[in-house]
């Protein structure tokens, strides 16, 4: 008696190479070109934000006259003399006055704000744990 076996070989289904490869390719693509529209919205939205911020740097360094009718940012004449007018002072009141005023208004401001509710530490905020501050509500 002889036993017969029958094999059947399964081979599996592949997609050409080529294909594949394509595939890849033009996802990697929409990939580059979605990262390059992205950075190129992010450059034009920081430049929107911070043209304000460089207007007002800028401007400090034109005569008095040309802050508002000038819409340069370069100024024409450089100039120092509304660093050296703010130092002098508003109305004979020196800008080291209010300086010295708007630091003891932040440092009581800071410390009423530490003292308005008795730190407790709790075991999960210990002294000395990144959750232990302040002013900390548990």
């Amino acid at each position: 008696m002889s036993i017969q076996t029958d094999v059947t070989v399964i081979e599996p289904v592949t997609t050409p190479r080529r294909a594949r490869g394509q595939r890849v390719r033009s996802v990697r693509s929409q990939n580059v070109a979605k990262r390059a529209v992205f950075y190129l919205f992010m450059a034009v939205a920081t430049c929107i934000v911070l043209y304000p911020a460089a207007w007002m740097l800028m401007s400090s360094f034109k005569p008095s006259d040309q802050i508002v009718g000038n819409v340069s940012l370069i100024p024409d004449p450089f100039t120092l003399a509304n660093y050296a007018k703010a130092l002098t002072g508003i109305a004979g009141v020196s800008f080291w006055t209010f300086f010295t005023n708007s630091l003891i208004l932040a440092t009581l401001s800071v410390l009423g704000s530490c003292s308005r509710r008795p730190w407790r530490p709790t075991p999960s905020r210990a002294a000395g744990s990144p959750g232990a501050r302040c002013g900390s509500r548990s």
